[in-house]
């Protein structure tokens, strides 16, 4: 398989998912407060594993997401 890339595209894409995991990580803080739920934290980095997947799934459940 060959792959063609633009290294100033991929830098570009790099940084909006950075913005765009952020501001999900934001709304989700919001989503979490207004239900009442102050202590709500997401660690994007446990999406690496299964574990974590389901872990980030256990914690989201409540918000209705």
């Amino acid at each position: 398989m060959i792959e063609v890339e633009i290294k100033t595209e991929k830098a570009a894409y790099k940084i909006k998912k950075v913005q765009l995991v952020e501001e999900i990580k934001k709304q989700l803080i919001l989503l979490a407060k207004s239900r009442g739920i102050f202590d709500f934290d997401l660690d994007v980095e446990k999406l690496d594993t299964i574990e974590g997947r389901k872990e980030i799934e256990h914690s989201i459940e409540p918000l209705g997401v």
